[in-house]
């Protein structure tokens, strides 16, 4: 219940004709014991209240010392169930093999018990332990705190900073009261309830932007995956470029530079070498194509012609005529024959077959045969054409084809 002020008046008189002018308020002792109960009450509370928010911790100094079974202790501040005190340094003698506890009283005085309750209930310091002359074991049993941690309304920077709870390594807390009490809680419960609390960042399990994201790192992003190798996006600060690379090892940020993609304002360059610099680029599958010294290839535009080669060193051929709009494709072999057979002469003179040997001068590669009736000429009206594989035996093509003469018997067209 609250406390119900008794409002005084004077007792005022007429000091001519003696007459009451005010009926001054009675002093009673009902009325006495009520004000005297009042002012008991008030310190009660006020003492209740300190000991629960301020408590009985130390603010300075209370260090101990022992020599023997003497504790010393410098002087300091210290509180005693909200009850501040200010200790002279000094010193307190212990009892022998016994463990005890040296707490400041609620009269301000240094003393030492064995019970723990006794020490609790005060401002605990030390606890000793003793043999027969000397100090065994000692713990530092303050609860030391910081006078930073009592904040005054009028000491928050207009930036608020210090209305945030700060704690300590041994996780006590301080704050400050502003005023703001009055639905903080219902605001804070609102905020950490949404489902994006804060849009203006990314989640950690994932995000949708819708602005651009702007880093001014040299490394603006590093790509990992745990067990595997990551890989950086780099900005050079010398340069317009951009680069890509890889780690060298697991989880690593050891960044492989030789095997990077590097793209500049005019061209892309893989493991240090511009794309038109690359001599060989190998596919999955394990074909190559490759560019060899002396060999015009599309990949280095000096002609028309594309070399292609096997993985057991054949080469083959493709040759682009612009100019008839045709494509050629041969074995790079043929041209290199360095031996040709004739036989089957006929009673015209005329060989019938004709035999053609790749480089090695025994494998066969292609035969033709003319077939048919001979005309007055002597010619004959079709060939056929054979060509084998590699082992010289085994057919890869057979085709007949005709053969065109004109009136003299000159030979004009031939498929």
């Amino acid at each position: 219940m609250a406390y119900q002020k008794t409002t005084w008046v004077d007792h005022i008189v007429d000091p001519v004709t003696g007459d009451v002018v005010q009926q001054g308020t009675k002093v009673t002792a009902t009325r006495m014991n009520k004000m005297e109960q009042g002012i008991a009450d008030a310190q009660g509370l006020t003492e209740a209240l300190a000991q629960t928010v301020i408590g009985s911790p130390v603010v300075s100094g209370l260090e101990f010392s022992a020599s023997g079974l003497t504790a010393q202790w410098t002087d300091g501040v210290a509180y005693v169930n909200g009850v501040r005190f200010e200790v002279n340094a000094g010193s307190i003698k212990l009892s022998a093999t016994q463990g005890q506890y040296i707490y400041l009283d609620s009269d301000g005085v240094v003393k030492n018990t064995t019970t723990q309750a006794t020490a609790d209930a005060k401002c605990k310091l030390w606890y000793f332990a003793t043999d027969a002359s000397s100090i065994i074991t000692s713990v530092d049993n303050r609860n030391i705190v910081s006078k930073d941690m009592f904040v005054k309304q009028t000491e928050v920077g207009t930036s608020g900073a210090n209305k945030i709870p700060r704690l300590d390594a041994q996780g006590k807390g301080a704050f400050s009261i502003t005023g703001e009490a009055a639905g903080t809680q219902a605001k804070l419960d609102a905020h950490t309830g949404a489902a994006d609390p804060h849009t203006q960042y990314a989640l950690e399990s994932g995000a949708t932007f819708t602005g651009s994201i702007k880093s001014t790192s040299f490394l603006p992003f590093i790509v990992k995956a745990a067990g595997k190798k990551s890989w950086v996006i780099h900005k050079p600060d010398n340069s317009n470029d951009l680069v890509i690379a890889p780690s060298a090892t697991v989880n690593g940020e050891d960044w492989d530079w030789n095997k990077s993609f590097t793209f500049t304002e005019t061209s892309l360059h893989i493991a240090g070498k511009t794309f038109d610099g690359v001599k060989e680029i190998s596919l999955l599958n394990g074909t190559k194509l490759r560019e060899e010294s002396g060999i015009r290839s599309l990949l280095n535009g000096e002609g028309n012609r594309f070399d292609v080669v096997s993985e057991d060193g054949l080469r083959f051929l493709t040759d682009f005529d612009e100019n008839s709009a045709s494509a050629r494709f041969m074995r790079f072999d043929i041209l290199g024959m360095n031996r040709t057979v004739r036989s089957l002469k006929d009673a015209n003179g005329k060989y019938r077959q004709v035999d053609y040997y790749r480089t090695d001068g025994t494998t066969l590669f292609m035969r033709t045969t003319l077939n048919g009736t001979p005309d007055a000429n002597g010619n004959y009206p079709t060939m056929t054409i054979k060509r084998y594989k590699d082992d010289g035996v085994t057919e890869a093509y057979s085709g007949n084809h005709p053969i065109a003469y004109d009136m003299d018997g000159e030979y004009i067209s031939f498929g």
